[in-house]
């Protein structure tokens, strides 16, 4: 032992010739700078003679280095098939190891934490992705999600920014930026649907596949509880309306719309158009909307109408012939 060739009994290391002395706490040392450390606690270290301290605490087993090779892990498998090698992680709610009691919702099933120095230790993290169980687990039944959670600028600790839960949804707690074209479904440039406000039925804007025939954007508002509901909405920089489709059909610039189209250019001065069976009828308004003065298109004659767009105050027929009441 005295030439550190042979092996010491307790503690001991296999060695070759070192000044290197082995670690006080260790049960086992491959020696020559660290090679394989086993601790009296049970901590197996790779590349060190003392383990290391992060987020997880004291890890139990621990590859430590200094270079790419000697602080990487490698699971290979080599095999004539198409299976690859796993990384698995176990969650029991039963305390003994190797016995089974069931997980319930959300309970957290593993995660991949990456930590960092901060100058004074390495307790920080800056990112992690994590598994839970989403849902009531079964008998061969483990819904899951996973989540994907990062640290702000000035935090110590992530929070979450993508979910993809068990019905394989994606919730963002950010901005969902993209440089390039967005694809949902199962073919590139597929339908794209998002889904806004209370219900999957009201409020449903699509994109539709631009090969597609019909529209470039639809916006469905089918499951709105009222008609004059608004279909669709642009606000200028006063946050006023500037233009308005309501699920109607009745379209406004500048107003609510209460014709089929409805324009208010100023204060006390409308425009709209509206459908009188199956005639087209102009109306010039105010807005209490019953002084209106129309003008009135049908399949014999343009007719004049007076107060309140009712009254009949004359008409030019299609031969030219005019009848002015009054």
């Amino acid at each position: 032992d005295g030439g550190r060739t042979g092996v010491r009994y307790w503690p001991f290391s296999i060695g070759i010739p070192s000044s290197t002395s082995v670690a006080t706490n260790a049960k086992f040392q491959i020696e020559e700078a660290g090679l394989l450390t086993v601790l009296t606690d049970g901590t197996v270290i790779v590349g060190h003679t003392a383990s290391v301290t992060n987020t997880a605490g004291t890890s139990s087993l621990q590859v430590l280095g200094t270079g790419g090779g000697d602080s990487s892990l490698t699971i290979g498998r080599f095999s004539a098939n198409a299976s690859a090698p796993q990384l698995n992680f176990t969650k029991s709610r039963h305390g003994t190891i190797g016995s089974n009691t069931i997980v319930a919702d959300d309970d957290s099933l593993g995660s991949i934490i990456w930590s960092a120095s901060d100058g004074s230790d390495m307790v920080s993290y800056a990112a992690e992705i994590e598994a839970e169980v989403d849902g009531t687990p079964g008998s061969n039944d483990i819904p899951g999600r996973l989540m994907f959670k990062t640290t702000a600028d000035g935090a110590a600790g992530s929070t979450l920014a993508l979910t993809l839960d068990s019905s394989q949804n994606a919730t963002f707690a950010g901005n969902f930026h993209t440089t390039a074209r967005a694809a949902v479904g199962t073919t590139p440039h597929a339908t794209i649907k998002f889904d806004v406000l209370s219900t999957a039925t009201d409020w449903t804007a699509r994109v539709k596949n631009y090969t597609d025939s019909g529209y470039g954007l639809a916006v469905d508002c089918s499951g709105a509880s009222s008609s004059t509901t608004y279909a669709m909405a642009v606000y200028g920089a006063a946050s006023t309306g500037d233009l308005f489709v309501r699920n109607d059909g009745n379209v406004g610039i500048g107003i609510n719309p209460l014709a089929r189209f409805h324009v208010k250019c100023a204060s006390n001065v409308n425009f709209t158009t509206t459908a009188n069976s199956s005639d087209l009828r102009l109306n010039a308004v105010n807005d209490a909307v019953d002084t209106a003065i129309g003008l009135e298109f049908n399949a014999s004659a343009y007719e004049f109408l007076g107060s309140g767009a009712t009254t009949f105050g004359g008409s030019i027929d299609v031969n030219g012939n005019s009848n002015v009441i009054g």
